[in-house]
């Protein structure tokens, strides 16, 4: 067969079969076209052609079933594979299923022994609460028992005890009452603490300790030169006529008489006109005075004079604060003449009152005040500046009032111009105390 013919066949068979096919037809019948035959007889090719390709088929076929096979096993792996991926759920539902089974189980059993030893609780709590009843029933019984047994002997230790904090505040200071500043009445239309007074008892003391200085004998004894001493013989005749006066003061109170067992305090004693009369009628005499100077002149007098118990007389600087200047002492009598006239209203209801404080239950005073003079007795300022020796008053009302207001009777008694000149008046205040002592 010729060239062209071979390039045909070729050409044909690739068209017909595709090009994969076509190179194979071309790669098995190529070598049997070319073989030229022998002799010029064409040969069996034709018969040779169909063994080329059925060998050629063959060894195709094999490598295709065994690609086959291998594509197969690997299916039937992935099956499994997925089969066993199939059941994961299933195990995990069968854990989750015996873990809840075994929770319940526990839960089951702890809440059984739960419940039985919150029920032991129960029980001993219902019978510590019956024990507990039952023990303040016993001491609610026995507190009854006590109280009965022992309420008198408590409310008298009660009483004593507010008794002797109240009594030891008031005994120690008039400047507070009850834990505040204490207010004293006046007939100046408002009330005053003793702090209030302060600078106008310091004006008035300032005069006085001036006077106990350089004119002690003329501020008792007007008649004689100020500045001057006085002679031995006047002396002695003012001390003298302090008798006198007691007699009259004693004989005005009245009642059951005084002893040397008893007190007195002299308020405004000076130099110790009356406190030496007092001393030897009383058991110990308080001579009280603002003005430093003149007691010491007085203390220097009683010496002097041969009294034989100096310590009976306790010769004692005050301020507005009587209680205080006396240690919480009470009297069982106070005595005062020509000194309340000398200070401004709101100091005299102080002193008035405090009069009443300091006497025992029982205790009586016997007090000298004006109760009408020309003085503005409540311009406190005006008092403070004009310095000398001043004269002021209270409206016998006022003195009633406060005095009796403290827990002590007062009965005033109008002695018109007794102790004081120039129209002006004064009154005697007899006092007693009745109330409780304060």
């Amino acid at each position: 067969m010729s060239t062209t013919i071979r390039t045909c066949v070729t050409v044909a068979v690739s068209v017909g079969l595709g090009f994969s096919g076509g190179l194979f037809l071309t790669q098995v019948i190529s070598p049997v076209l070319i073989m030229e035959p022998e002799g010029g007889t064409v040969p069996n090719w034709p018969h040779n052609l169909v063994q080329q390709m059925s060998k050629h088929l063959d060894v195709k076929s094999s490598g295709v079933e065994s690609r086959l096979g291998s594509i197969e096993t690997q299916l039937q792996n992935l099956h499994a594979e997925l089969s066993g991926v199939k059941t994961v759920p299933e195990r995990t539902d069968n854990v989750v299923k015996q873990l809840s089974e075994l929770l319940d189980t526990k839960l089951s059993g702890t809440a059984a022994r739960l419940g039985s030893i919150l029920g032991s609780i129960e029980i001993e709590q219902k019978k510590f609460s019956s024990e507990i009843s039952a023990v303040k029933a016993e001491l609610a019984w026995s507190r009854v028992s006590l109280g009965q047994a022992l309420s008198p002997r408590a409310l008298a230790v009660k009483t004593a005890k507010e008794t002797l904090v109240q009594s030891t505040e008031d005994r120690l200071t008039a400047m507070v009452e009850k834990g505040t500043l204490r207010q004293f009445e006046s007939a100046c239309g408002r009330t005053f603490t003793i702090p209030d007074l302060y600078s106008t008892f310091s004006a008035h003391a300032v005069e006085w300790n001036l006077m106990g200085k350089t004119d002690a004998w003329w501020s008792v004894l007007t008649e004689f030169p100020r500045g001057a001493d006085i002679p031995e013989d006047d002396k002695r005749k003012f001390y003298e006529s302090g008798k006198v006066h007691i007699a009259d003061v004693l004989q005005e109170l009245g009642g059951r008489p005084f002893d040397r067992s008893q007190s007195v305090l002299d308020f405004g004693c000076g130099v110790g006109r009356l406190a030496f009369v007092f001393a030897d009628m009383f058991g110990s005499v308080a001579c009280v005075d603002q003005s430093f100077h003149h007691l010491r002149l007085a203390e220097a007098e009683w010496k002097k004079r041969g009294g034989q118990q100096p310590a009976k007389i306790n010769f004692t600087s005050s301020g507005p604060d009587l209680l205080s200047a006396v240690n919480g002492q009470r009297f069982d009598l106070v005595h005062s003449v020509v000194v309340l006239q000398h200070m401004v209203s709101p100091l005299q209801t102080v002193y008035l009152a405090q009069f009443c404080d300091v006497l025992k239950h029982g205790g009586r005073a016997w007090i000298q005040i004006p109760t009408k003079t020309s003085a503005d007795s409540c311009d406190l300022e005006s008092s403070r500046t004009a310095g000398g020796m001043q004269m002021h008053y209270t409206p016998a009302t006022i003195i009633s009032h406060v005095i009796e207001s403290r827990g002590c009777s007062a009965k005033v008694i109008q002695v018109g111009g007794r102790y004081i000149e120039g129209g002006m008046s004064s009154a005697i205040v007899l006092v007693e105390r009745t109330g409780p002592e304060f």
